[in-house]
């Protein structure tokens, strides 16, 4: 589990690697949804210090909304709406029950196969989800 280390004094050094850091996170979560994520919400009293920071660099995250709010000493990058996953099942072909065999009727071998072949048995799974990853904070003594 990731956790954050916060310094309560002034480290230019932490601001840049915690900014890398952050901007890791959401890449993260846009790799893995196609989609930015909405909100990244510091909480807690150390929450507020990284809040602090963030704005007193004016950095902007487009569209990625930044605010504090009250909990826990956390860090949660989320999506505040549902995102649709699409996944498809690569269920390989098996041999089916009419391979060898010759019914009075239907086509040639080679045509059957060639049929059989073309029948594609994958599917895809939809799901629905919020996704949202929290990161604790804690001093960093």
């Amino acid at each position: 589990m990731s956790v954050i280390r916060v310094p309560l004094y002034e480290d230019p050094l932490f601001a840049s690697e915690f900014k890398k850091y952050l901007l890791h996170q959401i890449n993260t979560m846009y790799l893995e949804y196609k989609e930015v994520p909405d909100e990244v919400s510091f909480k807690g009293r150390l929450g507020k210090h990284l809040y602090s920071l963030i704005k007193s660099n004016n950095w902007n995250f487009n569209k990625t909304k930044i605010l504090h709010e009250r909990g826990p000493n956390e860090m949660e990058i989320r999506f505040t709406r549902n995102i649709t996953i699409t996944k498809e099942s690569n269920i390989p072909i098996q041999d089916s029950s009419l391979d060898g065999k010759i019914v009075d009727g239907w086509l040639d071998k080679s045509s059957q196969n060639s049929i059989i072949g073309s029948f594609n048995s994958g599917f895809n799974v939809e799901k629905t989800v919020t996704p949202s990853i929290k990161i604790p904070i804690l001093e960093l003594k």
